[in-house]
């Protein structure tokens, strides 16, 4: 993931070019492939914490992650963003789901603990 990142920092413009880009997609893809590469390190975290929770018999939880992900938090914060400020702002909105389901993991993971 470290190295996913670091490439979409280090190189977007390379990245992009094997897709042929005009330069309007050029200007709208850099600055999303290092927004979105913020990600990569909170869903490894997030996919190494919904294995274990599969490992432990907690496979709802993984569920309840994958959903909240997905449905609860990227979709309502994107269209905020939006609307607040526009089409390049929904990017915004991954980095943010995944950051608050890695926070919602470790509050499980916390949970699953006590449980124990």
């Amino acid at each position: 993931m470290g190295c996913g990142t670091l490439l979409f920092w280090l190189v977007p413009r390379f990245l992009l070019g094997m897709f042929s880009p005009t330069e309007d997609l050029i200007a709208l893809g850099i600055p999303a492939l290092r927004i979105l590469s913020v990600c990569y390190v909170f869903t490894g975290i997030s996919i190494v914490f919904s294995s274990v929770f599969q490992a432990l018999g907690e496979g709802m939880l993984s569920l309840i992650m994958s959903i909240v992900r997905q449905l609860l938090i990227v979709l309502p914060v994107a269209y905020v963003l939006a609307i607040t400020f526009g089409l390049p702002a929904v990017w915004y909105a991954l980095p943010a789901s995944e950051i608050l389901c890695t926070l919602l993991a470790i509050f499980f993971i916390k949970e699953c603990i006590v449980r124990r």
